[in-house]
């Protein structure tokens, strides 16, 4: 199935209406403010979501608790794009927990840069993952930025299960481009861990 990249309605409103509201009031003060087609939209969100055949639980794993072995695990193509990742030494062990410090050195344009993240928050039953940017040069274009990840095992079939990724963020101006780019690269790493899993998968049968 191929990536999709919608906006969201939030809480429950058109999604254009109610970021140029937040901007407004940010730039204002005013609470509550009538809308001007020339108003920044700042906060934003891109989000996609597509099948994989590794179970859900298991591919979780990687992410939650090995975020450093991808590396090893993508494509030579893909690797060119994230040389590594780098986490608390006493994660090596332990497994990721809120408060994990996750490092993504990443190549974007050309550049080498990074992204340095926190876990926020871990659902377990539900494989979810939310990393909060607290570092890296994500901050230099965007006031804040979050990935959200779930896991979901398709229903009805145990073989299967869906990717869900979220890229919350809130952007210095209006002259910084959603990051749609940078939302491919991750599906792109997805896709690549979860034919590692099948691989290994298939030989270990």
């Amino acid at each position: 199935m191929a990536a999709r990249v919608t906006p969201v309605a939030i809480d429950g409103g058109d999604w254009a209406s109610r970021t140029t509201k937040w901007a407004a009031e940010e730039e204002s003060g005013v609470e509550d403010r009538s809308l001007s087609s020339g108003t920044i939209w700042r906060f934003g969100k891109v989000e996609t979501h597509f099948e994989i055949k590794a179970g859900a639980e298991r591919f979780y794993d990687v992410f939650l608790n090995r975020p450093h072995h991808i590396p090893n695990m993508i494509t030579s193509q893909t690797r060119e794009k994230l040389p590594s990742v780098d986490i608390n030494d006493d994660d090596h062990f332990s497994g990721g927990k809120v408060g994990t410090l996750v490092s993504w050195n990443y190549i974007q344009d050309g550049k080498a840069k990074v992204a340095k993240e926190i876990i926020e928050a871990i659902d377990r039953e539900n494989n979810s993952i939310t990393w909060k940017v607290i570092g890296g040069d994500l901050l230099e274009h965007y006031k804040s930025f979050k990935f959200i990840q779930q896991i979901t095992t398709q229903q009805g079939d145990q073989a299967s299960s869906m990717v869900h990724l979220s890229l919350e963020y809130e952007k210095v101006d209006d002259n910084v481009p959603d990051p749609h780019a940078l939302l491919q690269l991750v599906i792109d790493i997805h896709k690549d861990v979860d034919a590692h899993l099948n691989i290994t998968t298939q030989s270990a049968a």
